[in-house]
């Protein structure tokens, strides 16, 4: 009976730590970013429609939550995409050695058009 008992731990350690490596790789695919992983995706061969589709088959609506383009909404966060729009600018005034926080703003416009977008909307 030991020899049975001692298969069956074994199968059981094994069976435990095969699901500990799965976690593992789930929690290393999750904190990455919907447009890493959408990157990856692309980088195997399909379009930007498909790889985003298929990020969102495999991690579920929860690989939206680390999105690296995030768009607030809502009165309390108008203050947040002003606030990033403005920081955007300032690092390129920085970046670039601007003299002129109007041509900051400009340059901040065309490298941020999701950000402008979204600070027209509020």
């Amino acid at each position: 009976m030991s020899g049975s008992s001692a298969q069956a731990q074994q199968t059981a350690h094994g069976e435990t730590s095969d699901q500990f490596n799965k976690l593992r790789q789930h929690e290393q695919q999750v904190k990455k970013s919907f447009e890493q992983a959408v990157a990856e995706e692309m980088a195997r061969g399909c379009n930007e429609t498909v790889a985003g589709q298929r990020v969102l088959q495999a991690h579920g609506y929860r690989a939206l939550d680390k999105r690296d383009s995030f768009i607030a909404k809502g009165l309390a966060a108008s203050g947040v995409v002003e606030d990033r729009f403005y920081k955007a600018a300032d690092d390129i005034i920085e970046r670039d050695g601007l003299d002129s926080r109007m041509e900051g703003l400009r340059k901040a416009r065309l490298e941020n058009p999701k950000l402008f977008r979204a600070l027209q909307s509020l």
